[in-house]
């Protein structure tokens, strides 16, 4: 099965060298103080204008109805008015947000999709499947929320957007799990709202869960608090690459696990201060399915945001026998709980990128 791994492995490689060369290529768990939004990178637009995907990536199943993402490119919808950004309070920002039912809305996916953001939202619904006959209900662990299926939609834009251009990504970024005012709400890594909805325009229909905890309330794009992971995150990517289309064509970003876990008063437990019993379910599936994207994408540099999901990266490829065919490096995460990020995270993110070879990117 290793040498099976490594083969398969050996020709994504390939396929991502001939795409880079080729004349036809385009393109973690605190509490924290209250923090001050006073503003936002992305800007604003009074109203959201999205580019739906003519690919059918993703079936919502909602009471037994099936509705296809099938909407033709280019063609700009009205969504409603943008939603204001009030000062926020974000009491950390790693993920807290819950689910003890099963959800409204969960995701299917079409088999005619092509390329390879059909590849990984297959594995994600895979990994969602296997977690779903898991239950993670357990100590001080009382709500647990999965995005990838009640914001199945914009989880699907989001990937279909990073992945459209078709051709292997040699650079991986991985985050922890879902954070509460990020994507929790949006269904994106580090999904900041204003970055999602204003720079990456991503939309789509986000159906909150049943039996939600009080605490963390799941409002979509209509969440009036901003998460400063996301904004620090993809701030300093807008920054640095101007466009989505050029940050894309080099770098995806993927969350290591899916879920959310919190206590009833809203506190965040991030998967690293799960219980023992509690990981040991978790973590083998979510390294199985980094392994699956890390072969569909043909990424040569895993950089895992943060130790846990560095440390988690270099175990998956370890067990799959890959861990001298990919590196893996550290970004620091850019959680406010973290001292260290307060300190002008940008410029430390700037070096350790830089280090790990994905800077600078090269031009659209």
């Amino acid at each position: 099965m290793k040498r099976l791994l490594r083969s398969s492995f050996s020709n994504s490689l390939s396929q991502w060298q001939t795409a880079e060369d080729g004349s036809q290529s385009s393109v973690n768990g605190e509490n924290c103080s209250p923090h001050i939004y006073r503003g936002s990178p992305f800007g604003r637009r009074d109203t959201i204008t999205t580019t739906p995907t003519n690919d059918k990536l993703a079936t919502r199943i909602e009471t037994g109805i099936v509705h296809s993402i099938t909407e033709p490119p280019h063609k700009s919808r009205r969504s409603g008015e943008a939603p204001g950004f009030l000062p926020s309070d974000e009491r950390g920002d790693i993920s807290r947000t819950s689910q003890i039912a099963s959800p409204a809305v969960t995701m299917a996916f079409a088999p005619d999709t092509p390329g390879l953001a059909s590849e990984v939202l297959r594995i994600e619904h895979e990994m969602c499947s296997q977690l779903e006959h898991r239950s993670f209900i357990s100590g001080k662990v009382t709500h647990v929320y999965n995005p990838l299926e009640y914001a199945a939609e914009p989880h699907a834009d989001y990937v279909r957007r990073c992945l459209r251009q078709g051709w292997p990504v040699p650079f991986l970024l991985v985050g922890m799990n879902p954070g509460p005012w990020g994507m929790s709400q949006t269904g994106v890594p580090f999904g900041e709202i204003a970055a999602v909805r204003d720079w990456m325009e991503v939309s789509g229909e986000v159906v909150p869960p049943e039996n939600q905890n009080p605490h963390r309330p799941i409002a979509g794009f209509s969440c009036t608090r901003s998460e400063v992971s996301g904004r620090r995150f993809w701030g300093l990517w807008q920054r640095l690459s101007g466009t989505p289309d050029r940050l894309f064509r080099h770098v995806y970003v993927h969350n290591f696990c899916p879920l959310a876990f919190m206590e009833s008063s809203g506190r965040n437990v991030t998967p690293d201060k799960l219980s023992g019993p509690l990981r040991q379910q978790l973590e083998p599936i979510c390294q199985q399915a980094l392994v699956d994207i890390i072969m569909v994408l043909g990424a040569r540099t895993v950089i895992g945001v943060g130790k846990y999901a560095e440390d988690q990266a270099k175990r998956a490829l370890a067990a799959a026998d890959l861990g001298d065919q990919v590196q893996v490096h550290y970004l620091m995460h850019p959680s406010p709980c973290n001292p260290q990020a307060n300190k002008d995270w940008d410029g430390q993110a700037v070096a350790q990128l830089t280090q790990a070879g994905v800077l600078p990117l090269p031009p659209l």
